[in-house]
């Protein structure tokens, strides 16, 4: 809608108008498609109409369906200039002024363009293209000087294509008329550049005009046919079939990723797919099954009555790390922070914090002689409890929790720090360092690390496993033992927290799923509930008085 066609009142925001009219003439140098509607609009930026503004809506609004529209830039080994100028004689219908629109190509690829109001009116259409051909030709000649400076020498005319046959005659003819007078600067300028041999003006029709565009406004067949001409060469077309194949492919790719995932979720079996994909059976060594049974016979033996019995099978961690040797104040503190991670957290964060401690220390750690068994319990014990927490949901369900979403949101924070550290994540053992090399603040809080909405657990493992370092190192100075035996004692702490957060999963696990287990084989869960079950450990194993039970 051009001025002077309604009456509209005045819009009121003018900064906020002038503010986005600003970022779309910004836009309009990788935009060449909106450069003539953003001409129109920012010539009302001192006073605009709410229909002004309802023109840059329509705008946003175009932009918005077509973003990938741009200027496509073909690689040959063309250097050859072309220039298209065009004019809307007195199209401005309050000042009848024209509009002078062009845009040059070198080898095919459009470089330049313009859409500006002519700054006096025009008598003739001759006299408004002859205007447009001025300011085309001194673009022309910078265009060639600069590729000269870039060491680009262009000797042939370069083709100048204009619409207007009278326009191109008055350019070749060296002779002035009564009726060209008023226009002799811009003669003088375009005709010592025709006669120099610099620009060639020819002929072209108005159907074939490239530059209308930046003139005048036009249906939308018409004008997507000037914008796929301008912005894309045609002998570079086969680019942009190969462009769409490979996002179209990589769309279809993930598209059939996502359908199989919920058509795995909507039959049952995910979990077994994923099973096969990530676990590993083995048998129990006679070395892990004495060390479970040592730790279960050595609980029993507190077990004196229900009310111990119950406390002792509901220990998670904190009997182990209450037992800690030393009575010093720093051995105190220590065994206080250590606390924290199992008794302030929920058991399924508690597991895979541990889990995410016990593997940095597993991967920064070297193996020695001494403790090299609870090393390596300490390891199977740990992955064999994320199994159980991720691949046996059923069995797990008294205690599992949250765990699975908590495991989500902590590999792809791990993911995200590998990324920005550039590490692979196949390289375990500096992935591990990288991890423990990250300082938090003392007071710091979760939420301020990782959003209120993240469960991840990432760094909260990474600083138990920097706490049960400087139980190694406090242990060697209280005892003056070599590094060795401070390391074995690290071990032994870290292999009876396992143990004890194994025996509260299995009597926390219900009867029910333990004898499904039986009957398939069994698990290592399920043994220990049965050894438990025969030291009298455990809430369902006691009978209180006045239980059905107890008369029976």
């Amino acid at each position: 809608m051009r001025e002077g066609e309604i009456e509209d009142k005045s819009y009121e925001d003018v900064k906020h108008y002038r503010r986005m009219v600003g970022k779309l003439i910004y836009l309009t140098i990788t935009r060449p498609d909106v450069c003539f509607a953003v001409n129109q609009v920012s010539q009302h930026m001192q006073a605009p109409k709410v229909h002004h503004w309802n023109m840059v809506e329509r705008i946003l609004r175009y932009l918005r369906e077509a973003p990938g529209q741009g200027v496509w830039m073909g690689c040959n080994r063309s250097t050859e200039i072309v220039g298209y100028c065009d004019a809307d004689w007195a199209g401005d219908r309050v000042d009848r002024r024209s509009t002078t629109g062009y845009c040059t190509f070198i080898g095919g690829n459009l470089v330049t363009w313009k859409s500006k109001k002519q700054k006096v009116v025009s008598c003739s259409s001759a006299e408004a293209e002859y205007r447009a051909m001025r300011k085309l030709t001194s673009e022309l000649i910078w265009i060639k000087g600069l590729l000269k400076d870039l060491g680009i020498e262009v000797t042939t005319p370069i083709t100048m294509h204009c619409d207007n046959q009278a326009a191109i005659h008055i350019a070749s003819n060296s002779v002035f008329h009564e009726r060209t007078k008023h226009i002799e600067v811009d003669c003088n300028k375009v005709r010592q550049a025709v006669e120099q041999k610099i620009i060639l003006p020819c002929y072209t029709r108005s159907e074939d005009q490239l530059a209308d565009i930046f003139t005048k406004a036009a249906s939308t067949k018409w004008f997507d046919n000037k914008i796929s001409v301008l912005c894309k060469n045609r002998k570079w077309l086969k680019e942009d079939y190969i462009r769409s194949w490979i996002y179209w492919t990589f769309v279809i790719f993930h598209l059939l990723g996502y359908l199989t995932r919920k058509f795995m979720d909507f039959f049952g079996i995910q979990a077994q797919f994923e099973e096969i994909i990530y676990t590993l059976s083995d048998r129990v060594t006679l070395d892990l099954w004495e060390h479970i049974f040592g730790e279960v016979l050595k609980k029993s033996r507190f077990a004196d009555d229900s009310e111990s019995a119950m406390r002792v099978s509901s220990a998670i961690g904190d009997w182990s790390l209450r037992d800690i040797q030393g009575e010093e104040r720093e051995t105190e503190k220590k065994r206080e922070r250590l606390l924290r991670y199992v008794m302030e957290m929920d058991y399924d964060q508690s597991l895979l914090v541990w889990h995410i401690a016990t593997e940095l220390l597993y991967q920064s750690e070297p193996a020695t002689e001494e403790s090299h068994s609870d090393r390596e319990f300490s390891k199977i014990l740990s992955d064999y409890m994320m199994y159980l927490m991720m691949m046996q949901p059923t069995l797990m369900s008294a205690v599992v929790g949250i765990g699975k979403i908590r495991f989500r949101d902590t590999c792809e924070e791990a993911k995200r720090f590998f990324k920005r550290r550039h590490i692979e994540s196949r390289d375990i053992k500096k992935a591990s360092e990288a991890i423990l090399s990250v300082t938090a603040p003392t007071k710091a809080e979760p939420i301020d690390v990782k959003g209120d909405r993240s469960k991840s657990v990432l760094f909260d493992g990474s600083m138990l496993a920097k706490e049960l370092k400087g139980l190694k190192e406090l242990q060697e100075l209280k005892d003056g033992l070599k590094e060795v035996k401070g390391e074995a004692y690290m071990w032994e702490v870290v292999n009876k927290v396992w143990a004890e957060l194994l025996c509260y999963a299995a009597t926390k696990c219900g009867a029910i799923e333990h004898a499904a287990q039986l009957s398939k084989g069994g698990e290592l869960i399920s043994f220990v509930w049965l050894l438990m079950a025969h030291f009298g450990l455990g809430d369902q194993f006691q009978i209180n008085q006045g239980d059905a039970r107890a008369w029976l």
